[in-house]
Parts: C-alpha cells; sequence; structure tokens
C-alpha cells in the first residue's frame, strides 16, 4: 500500500509563500511547534489553532495536537488562561499551513484565526 503525501505550505506574517513541500507521514522534515496551523483533513474539516506536538525524528505521531486561547475575539481578552485543545488524526491529513512568528510571543495580536498580519507596531 503506497504511503500518502502530506501537503505542506509555509507563509511570512504578511502571507508570503515561504516554502512548499509534500512529505510522506514518516518523513516529516518541519517542526511547526507553537506556530499559528490550518490543517485541513481529507474531508476538507480545518483545525486551526497552535501546532502543539513535538516532532521526534521526523516521525508524526498517530494525532497532532492543536492548541487555542480561550479567547472572545471582538474584544481580544482571555476567558480564562485555559487552551482548547483538538487532537487530529495524523492519517486524515491533507494538507498543513504555518504562519512563521505567529505566536503572541513574537509580538502578533492575540487571535485564534489564521490570518496574516501585513504591519506590526
Amino acid at each position: 500500500m503506497k504511503e500518502k503525501n502530506i501537503k505542506f505550505i509555509q507563509y511570512s506574517l504578511s502571507g508570503k509563500i515561504i516554502k512548499e513541500a509534500e512529505f510522506l507521514i514518516d518523513l516529516f522534515k518541519e517542526n511547526p511547534i507553537g506556530e499559528k496551523v490550518r490543517i485541513t483533513l481529507i474531508n476538507n474539516k480545518q483545525y486551526i489553532g497552535f501546532w502543539d506536538t513535538l516532532i521526534e525524528d521526523q516521525l508524526l505521531p498517530e494525532k497532532i495536537k492543536v492548541s487555542c486561547y480561550d479567547l472572545d475575539e471582538v474584544t481580544g481578552s482571555l476567558k480564562s488562561s485555559k487552551n482548547i485543545t483538538s487532537y487530529v488524526p495524523v492519517n486524515r491529513i491533507f494538507k498543513i499551513e504555518v504562519i512563521l512568528h505567529s505566536n503572541p510571543r513574537w509580538g502578533v495580536p492575540i487571535t485564534n484565526k489564521f490570518i496574516f498580519i501585513k504591519s506590526l507596531k
């Protein structure tokens, strides 16, 4: 049985494509820990949040942990300090998109949306 490829697209904060690649599940050469991701499954269901799974030896685990803030998107205020966590089955992943330096620790606004930022103040 042929292993399936996972499409990978890495963007800059402004939305410019930095890298495009395809990886076999057992040869995943990226580790976007802490970055904003949009994972699309083969049935088009999407998960958006921060990649919260450490990749060791280029082998993806059975599930990827994706975390979001418990956030009021209108006000930008945290509702609580708890994260909302989803577990994404790797064998159903079609595409992984990542925004570099998208974690608020890099100075970007706190949001759970997969959005590009044209400029930072």
